[in-house]
């Protein structure tokens, strides 16, 4: 893992950004990775032999383990159905469905498939998940900026068609 994953994490859950693990790796190993990195450990690991076998995906999960490209998708499908807007990122052929079917695709641009590239929406030129809360950050600034000129715009021209 990365040494600005930790900060990056944090300043996300600040910012209301919800993040969920979703891995091939071994259960274990998915738990350690997600302690170091700061991602909410007390919903266990959600394996993909708990899913194959679940009536509903629990998204209140925040970790899951050994999930197979189909899987990821449906987790994908299932945060969107709870109302949440998802970002899923990915770099192999195996994302390239989830990469889809998110609100936002995040390839990275780095070590990424061309598959995972072509069906992402953004691609991280970095590869660094820093990146990702940087542009949350920036995007959420300029959008308070535009609101405030759409306000100042119509509270000057409303009067203005008023008096003619």
């Amino acid at each position: 893992m990365r040494s600005d994953v930790p900060q990056a994490l944090a300043e996300a859950q600040r910012a209301g950004v919800s993040v969920a693990m979703i891995t091939g790796d071994f259960p274990a190993t998915a738990l350690a990775s997600a302690r170091a990195a700061g991602i909410s450990t007390t919903g266990g690991v959600v394996t993909g032999a708990d899913l194959a076998k679940a009536a509903d995906v629990p998204v209140e999960a925040r970790i899951f383990a050994r999930i197979m490209p189909g899987q990821k998708l449906a987790l994908v499908q299932a945060f969107r159905q709870a109302g949440h807007v998802t970002a899923m990122t990915g770099d192999g052929i195996n994302d390239a469905p989830a990469l889809a079917a998110a609100d936002i695709g995040i390839a990275m641009g780095r070590r990424g498939t061309d598959v995972a590239r072509e069906a992402a929406d953004l691609i991280l030129l970095d590869d660094r998940f820093a990146s990702i809360v940087r542009g949350i950050a920036l995007g959420r600034r300029i959008f308070a900026n535009l609101r405030r000129a759409m306000t100042y715009i119509t509270a000057v021209h409303i009067p203005v068609a008023g008096w003619r």
